[in-house]
């Protein structure tokens, strides 16, 4: 036997490049899945958020928000460049914001099903249909006001930038002092009015009142989702305490001759996608 020339430190690292040689593939499999793996987390950027339902403002309430524009560009993720474009501007459910709440620049927004993502420039944050009559500002613009949140004596509001009502916010305005009773309604399209006159006839004072006012508030007059005692609980708890104590007095009228004017003397302030809006006054509502 011919003696070996090779020490053994030598010998055993010939035996091991030998065996990777030949089962590398297999032994460093999941090494190079791990790389792999972190490689892809470094490169891809951010995980966006992606929930199966609306946000919720309160109770069963989901989050709402308006589409300003026609076309708007609709994106799979907050960088991607759009895929598509919602043709008319309507109100949608808010799924996701991006990067936060503080800070969003993207919602992710969809009808009962998600479409994607759109730019914050491109809609109204805005969960219910309540309004400020301009009556109660200096110098607003010839316009209802969205309220977007806060409190009866106080909360912020969209102000109209002129030329563009319903199309571009100016500022958002944080309203210091008590608004007047008179200047609180919900902006409501004609079919919505019809439907309220409709139920008024049928819905007597109390909580079932109450209920379709709520309804009415949030723009679901038209919406076959349930509306529960739970839900006017929760809203009560969110929602400014105005929007249930600013009633008119039922012994000089009853609610559905004072709808049945309103739609008499309908005069919208916007329409689009077939709808026309007015302000209506919540002194009117059930």
């Amino acid at each position: 036997m011919p003696p070996i020339r090779y020490p053994l430190p030598t010998l055993v690292v010939l035996l091991l490049t030998g065996l990777i040689v030949w089962r590398g593939e297999a032994m460093t499999r999941p090494f190079r899945a791990a790389l792999q793996d972190r490689w892809k987390t470094a490169t891809k950027g951010p995980e966006y958020p992606h929930s199966d339902h609306p946000r919720i403002i309160a109770g069963s309430i989901a989050r709402k928000a308006l589409l300003l524009h026609d076309e708007t560009p609709v994106s799979p993720t907050p960088v991607a460049p759009p895929s598509d474009t919602l043709h008319k501007k309507m109100f949608v459910d808010v799924y996701d914001v991006w990067p936060s709440e503080e800070k969003a620049t993207h919602y992710r927004i969809g009808n009962r099903d998600v479409v994607g993502w759109v730019r914050a420039q491109d809609l109204l944050d805005w969960s219910t249909r309540l309004v400020v009559h301009t009556t109660a500002f200096e110098d607003p613009g010839p316009a209802s006001l969205p309220f977007l949140g806060g409190t009866t004596e106080g909360g912020r509001i969209a102000v109209w930038e002129r030329g563009h009502l319903w199309e571009k916010v100016a500022q958002y305005e944080v309203n210091g002092d008590k608004l007047p009773p008179e200047a609180w309604g919900a902006w409501l399209s004609r079919a919505e009015l019809l439907a309220l006159l409709r139920r008024s006839m049928e819905t007597k004072p109390g909580p079932a009142a109450d209920l379709l006012r709520l309804r009415a508030v949030l723009g679901r007059l038209l919406d076959d989702r349930p509306l529960t005692a739970a839900d006017l609980e929760a809203a009560r708890r969110v929602l400014p305490s105005t929007i249930f104590t600013v009633r008119a007095d039922v012994s000089k009228d009853s609610v559905s001759d004072r709808l049945a004017r309103i739609n008499e003397q309908w005069a919208p302030e916007a329409s689009w996608g077939g709808l026309a809006f007015q302000f209506i006054p919540l002194s009117a509502l059930p």
